[in-house]
């Protein structure tokens, strides 16, 4: 019984962490490199880092970075603004 109870805290948490809203702004990008906001952060990581918010990078060139988030990685371009949460605009009459 006490070990199905932490197993399944243990798959709360871990699908909190998932549901996390994360919000990237690319500012930079270089060889190996990128500067982005991450929540409002900025950041400096090299290929194989991972930010506190749990953003790895994985390739970074001058023309763009892939970064991995959730476990899916996204390729973003200079001066891109992503979040991992999105609202559909309601409608205007």
């Amino acid at each position: 019984m006490i070990k199905k109870t932490v197993t399944l805290l243990l798959l709360f948490f871990m699908s909190s962490a998932v549901q996390a809203d994360i919000d990237i702004e690319v500012h930079a990008l270089f060889s190996g490199k990128a500067v982005m906001l991450i929540n409002g952060q900025r950041h400096i990581l090299s290929v194989g880092q991972t930010s506190p918010e749990g953003v790895k990078m994985i390739s970074a060139n001058s023309r763009g970075a892939v970064l991995e988030i959730n476990g899916q990685a996204k390729s973003y371009l200079l001066g891109n603004r992503v979040s991992t949460t999105f609202a559909k605009k309601e409608k205007t009459r």
